[in-house]
C-alpha cells in the first residue's frame, strides 16, 4: 500500500517484486500480481523477512518481517513509500535498535520516518535480527524517527538531513558514509550515513536470554565464528509443537561466545544452520515429538548443538558447559 495515504498501490508503471528471507538466504521470489498481492507456500513455522523491490524504481525497496504460525496462513501489508524526484540530493540511513538494560539488539523493531504536514514524506521498515535498519534515498529536510516494539515504550527522535553530506542525529554530525557487511534483511552489505543506536526500555520484564560459549560437539574446542547458527523455539520442552525459528543467520564471537536477549519464555535449540525440524512417531505414526537435524537438502548434516534450554523472564539462561560431545545427529 501507499506509505503516506494508506492506500491501495494504483501505479501501474511499478514494477514490484517480493522475496521472501530464512536469515540471509533467499528462499523464493515472485512478481507482485496485478493487484499488488503475493503468496508463499510450504514455509516452516518461523519468522522470515520480506524484500519488495520496484525496478520501475517509482517506490523505495523496502523490508519488513512476518511469522509464519503452524496450520495458519499469515498475512501482512507492507507500506511502500515513493522515491524522492532523480534531482534531489538524498542519503542513506543506517542505525540499530538495542535494548537499554542488555545492549542486546531489538530484532523485528519498527522504524518510522515521517516529516509532518507533508505528502508522500512517510517511509516505515523493520529491524533485521542483528537490530539494524536501513532507510533508502532519505531527501534534506527535518524528520521524525519513531521507534516502537511490543513491550517496550517507543522512542522518537529528529533527523536532520542537509544536503549528501551532512546528517545529525541525537546531537551527532555524521559526514561519512558507513559499511556493514552482511547487515540488511537479504544478507547484503549496509551502505549509508550510520546514526548513533536508539536504547529502547522495556515496558514489562515478559523476556529472558541465553549466554555463554559454544563448543564443537565432537573437538570440544570452542565454535568458530564462521559457522552460521539458527535459534528454534517452542512453549513446551517437549511433545507435538513444531519448532519455530526465532532468529537464523546469526554467529558466536571469535571465542565461541554468544548473547540472545529478548527471548519470550519458553525452551530454545541453538543449531547449525540448515537444521530443520524432523517428527519423531509412534508405532502407529502418530506424531509425538520433533528433533531438530539434518537438511535433506544439503550434502552436510546440520545438527542441534545443545539440548532444548528453558528461559525464564528476568532470567539469563546459561549455556551448559559440558555434555557437547555426545550430542546425537538428531535430538
Amino acid at each position: 500500500m501507499e506509505a503516506d495515504r494508506n492506500t491501495a498501490i494504483t501505479e501501474t508503471a511499478a514494477a514490484l517484486s517480493v522475496s521472501i528471507y530464512l536469515g540471509d538466504r533467499e528462499l523464493a521470489r515472485m512478481a507482485a500480481l496485478n493487484n499488488n498481492s503475493f503468496t508463499f507456500d510450504q514455509l516452516n513455522p518461523g519468522f522470515y523477512n520480506l524484500k519488495v523491490a520496484d525496478t520501475a524504481n517509482i517506490y523505495r525497496t523496502t523490508f519488513s518481517v512476518v511469522e509464519i504460525v503452524a496450520g495458519k496462513i499469515s498475512s501482512t501489508t507492507i507500506p511502500l513509500s515513493r522515491n524522492p524526484g532523480a534531482t534531489q540530493e538524498t542519503v542513506d540511513i543506517i542505525g540499530r535498535v538495542i535494548d537499554t538494560a542488555h545492549g542486546a539488539p531489538i530484532m523485528f523493531a519498527t522504524v518510522e520516518l515521517s516529516a509532518p504536514g507533508q505528502t508522500g514524506q512517510f517511509y516505515r521498515t523493520t529491524t533485521t535480527g542483528n537490530g539494524y535498519y536501513f532507510l533508502e534515498k532519505i531527501a534534506s529536510g527535518t524528520w521524525t524517527l519513531t521507534y516502537s516494539k511490543s513491550n517496550y515504550f517507543a522512542q522518537s527522535f529528529t533527523l536532520q538531513v542537509e544536503g549528501k553530506n551532512k546528517v545529525i542525529s541525537q546531537r551527532t554530525t555524521i559526514t561519512t558514509s558507513t559499511t556493514l557487511p552482511k547487515s540488511k534483511g537479504d544478507g547484503s552489505d549496509l551502505t549509508g550515513f550510520k546514526i548513533p543506536d536508539v536504547r529502547l526500555v522495556t515496558q514489562n520484564a515478559t523476556t529472558g536470554g541465553i549466554t555463554g560459549q559454544l563448543r564443537n560437539p565432537d573437538t570440544f574446542v570452542p565454535l568458530a565464528s564462521t559457522t552460521t547458527l539458527v535459534l528454534y523455539y517452542r512453549s513446551v520442552r517437549s511433545g507435538t509443537e513444531i519448532p519455530a525459528v526465532i532468529y537464523a543467520g546469526f554467529t558466536t564471537n571469535d571465542l565461541g561466545y554468544l548473547h540472545l536477549q529478548d527471548l519470550p519464555a519458553g525452551f530454545y535449540t541453538i543449531a547449525e544452520y540448515g537444521a530443520v525440524p524432523t517428527p519423531k512417531k509412534d508405532d502407529n505414526g502418530n506424531i509425538i515429538d520433533w528433533a531438530i537435524g539434518d537438511d535433506s537438502t544439503t550434502a552436510k548434516v546440520e545438527r542441534a548443538l545443545v539440548g532444548w534450554l528453558g528461559v525464564t523472564p528476568e532470567v539469563t539462561t546459561p549455556l551448559p558447559t559440558s555434555g557437547f560431545g555426545v550430542v546425537p545427529t538428531l535430538r
